[in-house]
């Protein structure tokens, strides 16, 4: 593995932390513990490497990290997804971090072309409604996202009960206001890494995570900011 750094990041109410260079998540085999709490998870088709850091990598085509880890965002509940991560292809997309099939609810993706409004190498994060729907919940596409197969990428998902705002390498990019503050699906199954995370056409990632942490409550742009200055120079950047 390679040597970790960190994290020098905030961990109050903590929920879900995965991460391959940290030893008290990954200790060699493909079972994993859940660094920001209880849980555990599996990997299945995903290895460990080092790409500049020790990373899960996933291969696009049956590569997953399960978990029983769940988190589940219902309109009480206000959350913070941060991730280091990095493609290796700009125009295939699938699904990053979520809940999988068939017990979706929802789940960060890179977009691809056939994804809606979202552009190749774009980000999306999507929640669906008790319905099984999304109609009353806006989904966040944007163009941003990964610009090339080279960089490592931080991205944060931010939503405050009434608005998901989305940031990459500190800075604020899409910003969305509920049409309907309900957040209500509440699906029991864990939250998945790569693998079969649904949206429209392609499920399966082709890339590399190096860290994934939940928390449940909303950051600052301020607390982004820091986020990504504390743990960037781990990637290189």
């Amino acid at each position: 593995m390679g040597a970790y750094a960190g994290p020098k990041r905030k961990s109050t109410n903590l929920k879900y932390c995965f991460d391959a260079a940290n030893s008290n998540c990954y200790t060699g085999s493909n079972n994993l513990k859940n660094a920001g709490g209880s849980g555990t998870g599996t990997m299945v088709n995903t290895t460990v490497g080092t790409d500049g850091v020790a990373c899960f990598q996933f291969n696009g085509t049956n590569a997953y990290v399960s978990s029983d880890v769940d988190v589940s965002f219902d309109e009480a509940t206000h959350f913070t997804l941060l991730v280091w991560a990095k493609t290796n292809v700009i125009s295939q997309g699938g699904g990053i971090v979520g809940k999988p099939n068939p017990g979706w609810e929802w789940g960060f993706r890179q977009g691809s072309s056939n994804v809606g409004a979202n552009a190749s190498g774009g980000t999306l994060f999507v929640q669906w409604n008790t319905g099984g729907g999304h109609s009353n919940i806006p989904i966040s596409y944007s163009a941003t996202g990964f610009d090339n197969t080279t960089t490592w990428y931080h991205f944060a998902v931010v939503s405050d009960g009434s608005t998901i705002k989305m940031y990459k390498n500190g800075s604020l990019y899409d910003t969305r206001t509920y049409a309907d503050a309900s957040i209500n699906q509440d699906r029991t199954n864990g939250v998945q890494l790569g693998g079969n995370i649904y949206a429209w056409g392609e499920t399966w990632w082709n890339g590399k995570l190096g860290s994934t942490n939940i928390l449940q409550t909303p950051f600052t742009a301020v607390e982004i900011k820091e986020d990504f200055d504390n743990t960037k120079s781990r990637y290189g950047l």
